[in-house]
Parts: structure tokens; sequence; C-alpha cells
């Protein structure tokens, strides 16, 4: 077990690099095995989630080489039931889609990740139907058969990035047209599409509620660049928006960022964005109090939320946050209270936050990746010193960010337990 040790109460600043998208990079490895050719992928970030979904799309029998870069070559020989390290990520679900496009069958452990509140597959699962696929869940298993999908219209009754992901994958190699109404509209989900375009999928309403799919009989390599993760950029902007701190972001889009640079500058922070670089400073100590709803993109991102809560508990005023995506994800609200933070749940989706208080250290535990780094955050604010445990979740997504905390200024150190 690993935990992390913060002194914290440092003024930070200096330039960070944001790395490629966590979330974009899960994705469109699962979409590289639609091509029959070799398909190599830069920037991917070196986490731990990455690491498993190498494992596994190996495990298949695709040949994945990792350096500076990924390469995946189609396999010779191919096992189409995926073990049950594919249970340890939620992104493991979005092998469904491409393998039974494919392949015609796979069978593939429930997915797991972060305890964020319920996250149903049905989806999914209900999309995949609607194309062709014959699905059974027996023991904790999905079983996946289809002899050949075919294009249909799905409306999803919520816009779900993986469900959309899924969707768009299995109907680029299906026959005939596929419309997908109700679609995600994240980042992540228009940089999928844009990939699976480049290796001559067809599809169209990029950016829009309603996808248009072209299904194709095959499609074909490419080199693909992953984005700057627009989360990692969020939370180093919250970080520096801390009193005296001083971030430069570098190799990040702004574009993805509007809701929340527009909430910071609401609250006070001063943010000065130009070209692919963010310059977040905290000169003044007096922020102020606001109300978040998280929603769905282009609406303040569910991440973010629980990013910003620590920053709220400092504050002036009280700030109230709703989450109208995954409404039950505030297990970190207790945590960041053992160190001083005032809350109040309300609904079962909402917390009041009473501000102008100043965080203590203490000792806490993560229970999902950003609820942990919220932690970190808090932490970094704190007087004193908090030790955070279970730390493996925020491995799975943030890539050397103690190194990159480290060259802020801050007092932070991971260690074995």
């Amino acid at each position: 077990m690993r935990k992390i040790i913060i002194n914290g109460n440092k003024k930070l600043n200096g330039i960070v690099n944001i790395s490629g998208s966590k979330n974009e990079s899960l994705a469109v490895m699962c979409g590289a095995l639609l091509s029959d050719d070799k398909v190599i992928l830069r920037n991917v970030p070196n986490i731990k989630d990455v690491s498993i979904m190498k494992d596994l799309i190996d495990e298949i029998g695709y040949k994945v080489k990792s350096s500076d870069k990924i390469i995946i070559n189609p396999p010779s020989n191919k096992k189409l039931e995926i073990n049950e390290q594919a249970s340890e990520i939620r992104n493991s679900i979005l092998l469904l889609g491409p393998l039974t496009a494919k392949y015609g069958r796979v069978i593939i452990p429930l997915p797991g990740g972060c305890s964020i509140g319920n996250r149903p597959i049905n989806f999914h699962i209900e999309g995949l139907k609607k194309l062709g696929a014959k699905i059974k869940i027996i023991n904790g298993l999905i079983h996946s058969e289809a002899e050949k999908l075919v294009g249909a219209k799905i409306r999803l009754d919520f816009p779900s990035v993986g469900a959309t992901c899924n969707l768009m994958m299995a109907a680029s190699l299906a026959k005939g047209e596929t419309k997908i109404f109700n679609s995600a509209k994240e980042p992540e989900v228009q940089n999928l599409a844009k990939f699976l375009n480049q290796m001559g999928a067809e599809i169209k309403g990029i950016g829009t509620d309603t996808l248009i799919i072209q299904g194709k009989k095959e499609l074909s390599g490419t080199e693909y660049s992953i984005k700057p993760d627009r989360i990692e950029t969020i939370t180093y902007m919250i970080l520096g928006s801390f009193p005296m701190n001083k971030i430069n972001i570098r190799n990040t889009v702004k574009e993805d960022l509007s809701e929340v640079i527009e909430t910071l500058k609401r609250m006070g922070v001063f943010i000065n964005c130009k070209n692919n670089e963010i310059m977040v400073e905290g000169r003044t100590n007096q922020l102020k109090s606001t109300a978040i709803i998280a929603k769905p993109h282009p609406g303040f991102p569910t991440d973010a939320l629980t990013l910003i809560t620590p920053l709220l508990s400092y504050a002036k005023g009280i700030s109230k946050i709703t989450d109208k995506v995954f409404p039950e994800r505030f297990s970190y609200i207790k945590e960041l209270n053992k160190m001083g933070a005032n809350t109040q749940q309300l609904e079962y989706n909402s917390v009041k936050i009473m501000g102008s208080h100043q965080l203590f250290g203490a000792k806490v535990s993560c229970h999902d990746l950003r609820g942990g780094m919220a932690l970190v955050l808090a932490g970094l604010f704190a007087k004193g010193e908090t030790i955070i445990e279970d730390v493996h979740y925020i491995n799975r997504g943030y890539e050397n960010y103690i190194e990159k905390l480290q060259s802020l200024g801050a007092d932070i150190k991971q260690e074995t337990y």
C-alpha cells in the first residue's frame, strides 16, 4: 500500500506541462482494435489504467509495444475471453463494442473502477443489442455475440460518454447507417470520433448531440497523438487559485475549459489564456463563494466539481455544489471535514460548503481518483502534515504528479506502508 505525506501551506509557483488525456487514451486504444493494420499512438500518459489496458489488449493477442509511444499490431491468434484484470478499471467496458464488431464475440468481466455511485452499463448493452448483438450477463461476465452488426437508430436516455464511445466504435464496422441521438459531446468523445475517421470511419455530427455513422467493411491503421488531459489541467488551475500561488500551465486546450475558467474568474481568480498556455494566479485572500452544478459537456465537469471543493472551503461565504452526472460521488467530503472543512449534505446530489475555513493536516483516505486528488489539493493548502492513504486511486489517473508538484515547490512525497 502507498501513502502520500504532505507538509502544506507552501507558496507554489512555476511551470507544469500537461500529459495526454487518460480517458481519451483508453478509448483510442480500444478503437485501435478495429483495424487489421498497425496503429501508433503518441502522448499516451504513463499511468496505471493505461498499463492495465495494455495488458488486456496484449492478452487478446495484439502485439503491444511501448516506449515513448504505443504501437498496437494486429493479432495472429486471438483470445476473446478477457481475464479478471478488466474488472479493475471502468474503461475496460470499451472493449465490448469494438471486439463484438470486429470478431463477433467476446466475454469480459463487469467493469470496476472508482466508487463514485451508480454507473450502469445498460446504455452500452441496450445500444449494442439494437445493432444486433446478443448479450447476456452470467456470473459477473458479459457474453456478447453477433454474426453481423447492422446499423440502427439509438437514443440514449442520458448522454453517457462511455456508451457513446462504445456504440460509435461498434457502428463503425456495422452494416449501413447508425444514428446515435442524445450522444455525449465531451472532448474525449469528439477526439475518439476524429481518430476513427482518421482510420477510415465515416462519422458525422462530431460535437453535436446526434452522431451519424456510416459503417465500413474495414478500417486502416494510423498514427495519432493523444490530446492534453483537461481534468489534469483543471487540477493545476485550481491549485494555482489558492492565495499567493502562481502556476503557468502548458500544453493544454483552453476551449475545453470554458465553464471552469468562467467559474474561477467569478470567484476572483486571475486567469490569462494565451495559445496553449493558461496562467493562473491566486492574487486575492478574499475568494468569493459560488454555486456550481455539474452537467454533461459543455457544462461544468463532474470531475472538476470534486476538485474545486477544497477551494470553496476557503472562499468567503456559503457555496453549494450539485452533481447531475454522478450524484452519489461525495464520499470524499467526510475526509475533507477531518481537515477542518465545514460541509452539510443537502439533497442526495448536493452539498453546502461553509467557506472562510483554514484547513489543517490530518490522516485521510482516498475513495476514488478525483476525490483522492481533492485531498491532495487540500493537503497542499492545509497547515501542518497531511497523510493520505489508499493513493493507488490517484496513481491510476495522474502521470508523474508527485514530481510535478515538487517542481512547483510542494513538500510532498509518496511512501510504502
